[in-house]
């Protein structure tokens, strides 16, 4: 049977080749010039069934000329029951012939004897070399000839004994291939003579695989795999004509020679160049191993690097981090399928992280997961910088990490997820230091951070959510040493929602023993609005209370059902501060409730249990250690705008203290309202009852109890009593009543006085004693007074009579009057 491989030497004065050999289909027929496949119907025709013609012209003479018959091992057709093709069964039985003929050629072409030659008109195979020569490579590098053993005048001796040691080195790697089946070394595989869809099996320690001869432009893969994981150069072939290609369901580290017996200088380029494949031509990459390693290795594409777990896996480097995401300027366009997952990442330089992100530009990563790395360094595991991203990082998640001192992401994007990760060390656990303008939804929850620093670190953070995390300094650690105070600290971080966290900084034990608390478990501060703590699963209290309102902060909300380890203390040097259904804390400011309905109720406590106490209470306690007489301790005050749309305080309630002696403690309200422009106290009650601006009533007033009270004192008399007209003073019930009518005081009994003036001057006094009762009829009938009479030198008995009348008339006129004093009990 004729050969499927024919060669020949092109004179340079045709373009029409034979094709001497059968075949099933023309384009089972390749044509290759110098070994350079080309392609049918573009490159070459056919004239006949036996003959190509070459469509570029006549090939310069010299050049190689092969034609190559390659049957698909894939059926090439099927039989039907009832539907006996004759052609089909031709095909049937052909098309595994000339396989195994192929097979067989092939064999013997790479054993050097498949050559055609001009030279042996009759087809024959090429024989062993000549006397004196050696078979060598043309200069095209694509066929053998017979080349002089020493021709120093055409070829340089180091190119002469290049060819020979060629030689040599194809001819052990082909010894040993048909000896093993196998090569051990990348030297021998790249040592071969390859043909199309050779297959060769490495078995290098580490680097174990299939490698598959393929034609193609490998040179810019060849040029970047240095360390030789995935792609060799054939000794004799250019790299754009073909190279050797690992075959691999999963691609490698220790493809490229990473070892755990390696140097970390060898590590580092092993790895460094597995990177730099695997994320141009593959997407992803096992690290099957923990390698050490002298440096960073760098990413700059989307890739998935991975290994099996943290404990097995991994890259632990003594200089800088161990892995550095530097996106390229193309990541902008690049943004899925970054992916970190279950390896380690550890460096022992000092400020540095087990892992560390920068970008620039427009450059940004999103849409990613980094899950179960374990990243440490003294700095901190991770720290994912966006600063100089005009983008950043975005819509990605970390989760189920470990990572040790602490974690740092700055300037980031919209939808960063930081979820049930473990973070421990000294180091603040989850730091996030701004974003960008306009982003939301960043959520921190599920985690398990303990730390001597901040657990949780927000500073220029707008609506994060922290939820469901275990923050807590702790006794095994050491003391806290954070420069906030507060396990969970927020500046400049409005909107910020806090709910169902557990937040323990060191019990009062291990401060007993020596240990350094924070001082609170929350603390917001410097600036912010509407915050909201709420229902918290545990707020401990640290060495000065529970939570913190630092000034600036505005509307911060502590809401409903946090459950607090003792009695909250609550700093509050806010603004609007309100918590509801809390034990109350101490609020230092004004609580706001604003409104724009009329009568509606802005607070409201609430008390369903139906025993005889009392209900709800607002407790006010002014806590201080050196209370003393007269320090306010609280009250309300009410406040509304004016004329000049001025807010004035128009009036208080506030309470004082007047005894803080214990056993005798005693205090004072205080009731006072806008009078004249100036706010003036209008009633205390304490040890007594005042008004201090006068007052009025509309209803009755009456003591407790009959009997009982009085209105002033000897010693503190009303000046003034007012009654309108027909006013009555009222004694034992109607025993005694003083009745008003116009210019008129009716008394209903008797009155007792001392004295009785009209003006200055007395009219009645006290009873003159001493008097005896005159006797006689006393007249007080109508009476004329006596006008005198003129008497007579001689006394007459009508003179007589008229003076003795006139003096019984007085006599007797003076018994009534007497008697009417003795019956009024002015004399007796």
């Amino acid at each position: 049977m004729v050969s499927s491989i024919t060669r020949s030497v092109a004179s340079g004065s045709t373009a029409v080749f034979s094709v001497p050999f059968p075949y099933l289909d023309q384009t089972h027929v390749l044509l290759l010039l110098n070994g350079v496949p080309k392609t049918l119907g573009v490159d070459y025709t056919f004239l006949t069934a036996s003959t190509i013609q070459i469509s570029a012209g006549n090939p310069a003479a010299g050049t190689v000329v092969e034609r190559k018959r390659v049957t698909p091992t894939d059926p090439l057709t099927d039989f039907s029951p009832g539907n006996l093709d004759t052609g089909d069964l031709n095909v049937g039985i052909l098309q595994p012939l000339y396989v195994a003929q192929e097979a067989g050629d092939h064999a013997a072409d790479l054993e050097g004897r498949g050559f055609y030659s001009v030279d042996f008109a009759d087809g024959g195979l090429v024989p062993l070399p000549e006397a004196n020569k050696v078979l060598g490579w043309n200069a095209a590098g694509t066929a053998l000839e017979n080349k002089a053993l020493i021709d120093l005048g055409a070829v340089a001796v180091s190119t002469l004994w290049q060819s020979v040691l060629g030689l040599l080195t194809f001819a052990e790697a082909w010894l040993v291939l048909k000896l093993n089946g196998s090569l051990s070394t990348r030297a021998l595989i790249k040592a071969l003579v390859p043909q199309v869809g050779m297959s060769v099996l490495l078995t290098e320690s580490g680097r174990v695989g299939n490698f598959v001869w393929r034609l193609g432009d490998y040179s810019a893969q060849i040029a970047m795999d240095t360390s030789e994981g995935v792609y060799l150069k054939a000794d004799n072939v250019a790299s754009n004509v073909g190279a050797w290609v690992r075959s691999f369901e999963i691609l490698k580290a220790t493809h490229f020679g990473a070892s755990t017996t390696a140097t970390r200088t060898a590590n580092k380029t092993a790895l460094q160049c597995a990177i730099n494949v695997a994320q141009e031509y593959v997407g992803s990459l096992l690290i099957p191993d923990t390698y050490l390693t002298d440096g960073a290795v760098v990413q700059t594409k989307a890739l998935k690097l991975w290994g099996h777990h943290a404990d097995k896996s991994g890259i632990s480097t003594n200089s800088g981090a161990a892995i550095s995401i530097v996106p390229t300027t193309s990541s902008s366009l690049d943004n899925v399928w970054w992916g970190w997952n279950n390896f380690l990442a550890a460096t022992s330089e000092v400020a540095h992280y087990g892992i560390e992100y920068a970008s620039s530009g427009t450059q940004y990563i999103s849409n990613f997961i980094m899950e179960g790395v374990k990243a440490s360094g003294p700095a901190g595991g991770v720290n994912f910088d966006s600063t100089a991203s005009t983008v950043g990082i975005f819509s990605c998640t970390f989760r189920r990490n470990w990572w040790d001192n602490g974690s740092v992401f700055k300037d980031i994007g919209d939808s960063v997820h930081i979820l049930e990760n473990t973070i421990n060390g000294n180091g603040i656990g989850i730091l996030v230091n701004g974003v960008k303008g306009g982003a939301q939804q960043l959520v921190i929850a599920d985690n398990n951070i303990t730390t001597l620093s901040e657990c949780v670190y927000l500073l220029n953070v707008s609506a994060a959510h922290i939820d469901r995390n275990w923050m807590e300094t702790p006794s095994y650690l050491g003391s806290y040493t954070g420069g906030t105070g507060a396990l969970l600290y927020a500046q400049s971080s409005p909107n910020t929602l806090i709910s169902r966290n557990t937040i323990q900084p060191l019990t009062a034990v291990m401060v007993g023993l020596g240990q350094t608390a924070a001082a609170y478990s929350i603390r917001l501060n410097t600036t912010g609005d509407a915050s909201i703590i709420g229902a918290q699963r545990l707020i401990a209290i640290g060495s000065t209370g529970h939570i913190q309102i630092g000034a600036g902060v505005t509307n911060a909300y502590i809401k409903d059902d946090n459950k607090f380890d003792t009695t909250p203390v609550i700093t509050d040097a806010g603004t609007g501060t309100f918590g509801a259904k809390n034990t109350p804390g101490v609020f230092n400011q004004l609580v706001t409730f604003r409104t724009t309905a009329q009568f509606t109720s802005v607070l409201s406590a609430e008390c369903t249990d139906a025993g005889a106490g009392n209900g709800p209470y607002v407790d006010i306690f002014r806590d201080s250690a050196s209370p003393a007489v007269s320090d306010g301790i609280g009250g309300f005050l009410w406040y509304g705008r004016n004329s000049a749309a001025a807010k004035i305080n128009y009036g208080y309630i506030t309470h004082t203290l007047l005894n803080v002696t214990a056993g005798a403690e005693a205090g004072q309200f205080n009731v006072a309202r806008m009078l004249a422009g100036a706010l003036v106290v209008a009633a205390t009650f304490g040890t007594t009852f005042n008004f201090t601006t006068g007052g009025t009533f509309t209803g009755t007033i009456t003591p407790a109890v009959n009997d009982v009270g009085a209105l002033g004192t000897g010693a503190l008399s009303w000046s003034d009593v007012f009654l309108a007209t027909g006013g009555v003073i009222n004694f034992a019930n109607g025993n005694y009543t003083m009745t008003h009518t116009t210019g008129t005081l009716t008394l209903s009994g008797i009155l007792v006085a001392s004295q009785y003036n009209v003006g200055a001057n007395k009219v009645v006094g006290a009873r003159d004693t001493g008097w005896t009762a005159g006797t006689g009829t006393a007249n007080k009938a109508a009476f004329a007074a006596y006008a005198g009479a003129t008497m007579s030198a001689a006394y007459v008995q009508a003179e007589a009579q008229a003076t003795n009348n006139a003096a019984r008339d007085a006599a007797q006129r003076i018994l009534a009057i007497e008697t009417a004093l003795r019956t009024h009990g002015l004399i007796n």
